[in-house]
């Protein structure tokens, strides 16, 4: 996998082969989940890929199975994607095999630069300067400004706190369900 500038989506890759001599086989695979592994633990929500695969594998035939997470932030993501790929060949030969698909994307890791890692080859271009941040809500390709939450999270985490230098889901607004609007409060715990 090699992170291209200005793709709109990280790209995962499953290949599925039918090892049968004889019999094709009926193949069917979506992503279960997606989760962002962080200091704080795994995020799961709103982190989704598309894309898949249905039809008919011939006996011995290879194919790739293409994902996508649709992000504008390639870089600093660090998680996996369950992948589910259902398969039947007859009465007996059937079932469903899960694939974690992980993905690690961040230019620092434990204080070492991984700017000269193969997937950074389309990424990062030489005259760019990069910054080691505090957090991965920071953007090291832009002198550790703050990301754009609504777009690196899609929509799931909109604001930035400042405070924890982290991006955050917005809160719930609070209300008596019999009104049109509420008419105060908000509530921040979760």
């Amino acid at each position: 996998m090699a992170l291209e500038r200005y793709s709109v989506g990280l790209q995962l890759y499953v290949q599925v082969r039918n090892e049968f001599k004889d019999q094709s086989c009926k193949i069917m695979s979506w992503c279960d989940r997606c989760c962002l592994t962080e200091p704080e633990g795994e995020e799961c929500e709103g982190v989704r890929a598309y894309g898949g695969d249905m039809g008919v594998l011939r006996p011995k035939e290879k194919r790739v199975l293409i994902y996508v997470y649709p992000t504008r932030y390639l870089h600093d993501l660090f998680g996996y994607c369950d992948i589910d790929v259902y398969y039947t060949c007859d009465l007996k030969n059937n079932g469903r095999k899960t694939v974690k698909l992980p993905f690690d994307t961040r230019i620092y890791v434990k204080s070492k630069k991984r700017s000269s890692c193969g997937i950074f080859r389309n990424y990062l271009t030489p005259d760019l300067k990069l910054t080691r941040c505090g957090t991965v809500d920071l953007n090291p390709l832009d002198k550790c400004s703050p990301v754009n939450c609504d777009r690196k999270y899609g929509g799931h985490r909109p604001f930035y706190d400042r405070s924890k230098k982290r991006c955050a889901e917005a809160p719930a607004c609070v209300g008596a369900a019999t009104n049109d609007l509420p008419r105060h409060g908000l509530r921040t715990e979760r």
